[in-house]
């Protein structure tokens, strides 16, 4: 397997309001703490303004990418920029904020089940 396929790309945009992190690739094994290391050293940047994450383009994380992001979260508020159902999962597992969708309720059944057909 190509050994880029692995790799985790993090990119800073900062303007007068926010700071967005784009992560694209991987977030998992060794990339974690490379991710964690980014956002402490873009802590002090931060102060009063609008994090977002951008997520767009990450292609994989494990639990403990979710929990790095997680972490990150709860050290600032922050928006999570997702576009696609992959990335919106990813989104809700970051934020805990994971919905049903489409999902009927269904009803218990009491009637007695025909097997004879």
């Amino acid at each position: 397997m190509a050994e880029w396929l692995n790799m985790l790309k993090i990119t800073i945009y900062e303007d007068d309001s926010s700071i967005t992190l784009k992560i694209e690739g991987k977030l998992i094994g060794p990339w974690i703490d490379e991710f964690s290391e980014v956002w402490e050293q873009t802590t002090p940047l931060i102060e009063a303004k609008n994090v977002r994450l951008d997520i767009r383009d990450m292609t994989f994380i494990d639990g403990d990418g979710i929990e790095a992001l997680r972490k990150g979260r709860r050290w600032h508020p922050n928006e999570v920029i997702a576009d696609t159902p992959l990335t919106r999962d990813f989104s809700d597992r970051i934020t805990g904020s994971v919905a049903v969708r489409n999902v009927k309720e269904i009803e218990p059944c009491n009637a007695p089940i025909d097997r004879t057909n």
